[in-house]
């Protein structure tokens, strides 16, 4: 017993003797980050939504203590029967020096989602690995309204776009 208590008592004297490594700092976040940190909160709307009126809700939160962002997304029409619902939820985390994600939605998609910053709007394009199938652009008007346009990357490899939504934070 004195030869375990020997030892414990050299492997905690070696440590409190010798000097600590200062603790790291944290990366500085790419723009695209800083950008959906910016737009985290309730956001509601309406606009033109797969050729109709649609109305949606968009909320951006941080998650799991801070190390991932959530969005979620909810969008129906408008005076239409039956009523058509979307929903989606993207998580967000930087991991070597970039933000990316993962996008899960009410079809059954998940998708690899890559981000970049530009004109301070937040792009994200979506699709299975490899492969980027659409993209929206999430782009802030002033402090309290933000637009949302969607497009799909049709085989030509041009975009068109199947959703416009104007949102106010809330």
């Amino acid at each position: 017993m004195s030869v375990l208590l020997a030892a414990a008592l050299l492997l905690g004297s070696s440590s409190a003797g010798s000097p600590q490594a200062p603790a790291a700092e944290p990366a500085p976040s790419p723009p695209d980050a800083l950008i959906l940190e910016r737009l985290q909160g309730l956001w509601e709307g309406e606009g033109n939504w797969i050729g109709g009126k649609g109305r949606a809700k968009l909320a951006i939160t941080p998650v799991l203590e801070g190390r991932f962002t959530r969005l979620e997304y909810r969008v129906e029409r408008v005076g239409e029967e039956p009523v058509l619902r979307f929903a989606g939820d993207a998580y967000y985390a930087v991991a070597n020096g970039r933000l990316t994600g993962t996008w899960f939605d009410s079809q059954g998609n998940v998708y690899s989602i890559q981000t970049r910053a530009e004109e301070g709007a937040l792009v994200v394009e979506w699709g299975p690995a490899g492969e980027t199938k659409g993209r929206t652009t999430y782009r802030r008007v002033d402090a309290v309204h933000l637009d949302v346009v969607d497009e799909v990357r049709g085989k030509d490899g041009a975009y068109r776009e199947f959703a416009r939504i104007g949102l106010q934070r809330r």
